[in-house]
């Protein structure tokens, strides 16, 4: 998204403002997470996600209002599970600002707790009350946000590349997520397919040909196909029989869509426009996949939010990065 365009969109929705968040002074002297990932264009994209500086700073531009509500609960004599007092100065000391790149830092490097510890001496449990405050706090507001496309929008953005599906309203696919577990869930959840001490999630996601997540579903496990995913993930309903779906890997859904199903990974031959298009494809997803928190195994301690962490992830992707492809015009 053009860093310039973001500005349309404003989030914040009116009402009193409340009193600012109290913030102590800093207990030590040290840079801000700010200062430390916006060295080069090359460490925002690294920490962040985001393709630029001005990109980044436009989303929070955007928010800032908003975060005045972020609420952090009573940290006064807060212990981490082992028993040790933490240092209240780690979060109350730190910047909005600040705690925000910690969160995306954590999307978007995959390091561990530790590692971010390691990284920004910051104690693992702050980390984790960071990560999950602002995975609820971003999820309600990203989540408000009307992000399905009308045919008239996604033929408007339409790329080059679909000049001979032209009737393609979102490319869908899923993404894994894997999550540690400290016990086999009850089987009457279904929920999780255990592998050692990991549960394995996994979400539909669509997106629209230049590359805006448009749909994000909940987190179901793998014992459900990628067909039944798909059929419970919420998408059918918002689908016409003019919105053509295509899909990014095979699988069978066409008796479950009021419209047609385009399958390029199967095409017979590799014309140029074959080509062009799956290369396109797998930009779209590299995108969202390239989020390394996909990567890893969310620790328990962030188990409850992983929902959240999964849908926040996919829709930041539409404010990180610009839109692919080259519009084409279309003969009436």
């Amino acid at each position: 998204m053009d860093a310039a365009a973001v500005a349309d969109h404003n989030y914040y929705r009116q009402g009193p403002t409340p009193a600012p968040r109290p913030r102590g002074r800093w207990t030590e002297p040290r840079r801000s997470v700010f200062q430390r990932f916006s060295q080069s264009p090359e460490d925002v994209q690294f920490y962040t996600g985001f393709s630029s500086i001005e990109h980044l700073m436009a989303f929070w531009r955007l928010i800032e209002r908003a975060t005045a509500s972020v609420g952090w609960r009573d940290r006064t004599n807060s212990c981490d599970t082992a028993g040790n007092q933490e240092d209240p100065g780690n979060a109350t000391d730190m910047a909005l600002l600040d705690e925000f790149l910690l969160f995306v830092s954590f999307l978007s490097t995959g390091w561990t707790m530790r590692e971010l510890e390691q990284h920004l001496n910051i104690h693992t449990t702050t980390f984790t009350r960071i990560i999950i405050t602002w995975a609820n706090f971003l999820y309600g507001l990203l989540g408000s946000v009307r992000t399905w496309m009308t045919p008239e929008e996604v033929k408007a953005h339409l790329p080059r590349e679909f000049v001979d599906h032209i009737d393609t309203h979102v490319v869908v696919d899923w993404i894994e997520l894997h999550c540690q577990t400290t016990s086999p869930p009850p089987p009457q959840q279904g929920l999780c397919s255990l592998h050692a001490s990991c549960c394995i999630l996994k979400g539909i996601v669509g997106v629209a040909p230049h590359g805006a997540v448009t749909f994000v579903s909940a987190l179901c496990g793998p014992s459900a196909s990628a067909r039944e995913a798909f059929r419970q993930s919420g998408i059918i309903p918002l689908l016409s029989s003019d919105m053509a779906v295509m899909l990014n890997r095979s699988f069978r859904i066409d008796d479950l869509v009021p419209g047609r199903v385009h399958r390029p990974v199967e095409a017979s031959e590799d014309s140029k426009d074959q080509v062009a298009l799956k290369i396109h494809l797998e930009a779209i997803f590299l995108t969202i996949r390239d989020n390394k928190m996909f990567n890893i195994s969310i620790p328990p301690p962030l188990s409850g939010s992983i929902n959240q962490l999964f849908t926040v992830a996919c829709l930041l992707c539409n404010y990180q990065h610009g839109p692919l492809g080259t519009p084409f015009k279309q003969e009436d």
